[in-house]
């Protein structure tokens, strides 16, 4: 597949992760809780953001912009999970859980797998 379409697929998952944090700090209550509200809110803003503009262009520092948001967002909700962050203690399991995680795992998969091409397969470094 192509980078273009990979990174065009992971904006996508982008987006979707963050229409979860958007909906968990909206409709789910998130937005009271001390430190993870905004960060929640801050996740879903950075999440549209980096999806348009991945959408839009394949360019390798948006490309690793995306990958670290994916890792970064696993990464912090693992911690929640296992020793809590921020006071918050995040639940293993649940529908948002699911959704979050595997759009983030997909946006990663799919960067990881447009940076291989560029980089490997090609050889090439632009910017």
């Amino acid at each position: 597949m192509r980078e273009r379409a990979l990174c065009r697929l992971a904006a996508v998952a982008i987006v979707a992760a963050g229409a979860v944090h958007l909906k968990l700090w909206l409709v789910d209550g998130y937005r009271s809780v001390h430190v993870i509200g905004p960060l929640f809110l801050a996740n879903a803003v950075a999440a549209f953001i980096l999806g348009a503009l991945l959408f839009l262009r394949d360019a390798t520092p948006l490309m690793l912009a995306g990958a670290g948001y994916a890792a970064a967002t696993l990464a912090a909700f693992v911690i929640a999970v296992y020793h809590g962050l921020f006071g918050f203690d995040a639940v293993l399991h649940g529908t948002a859980q699911t959704l979050a995680g595997a759009a983030e795992l997909a946006a990663l998969l799919l960067l990881g797998a447009a940076l291989a091409q560029r980089f490997a397969l090609r050889g090439s470094h632009r910017w």
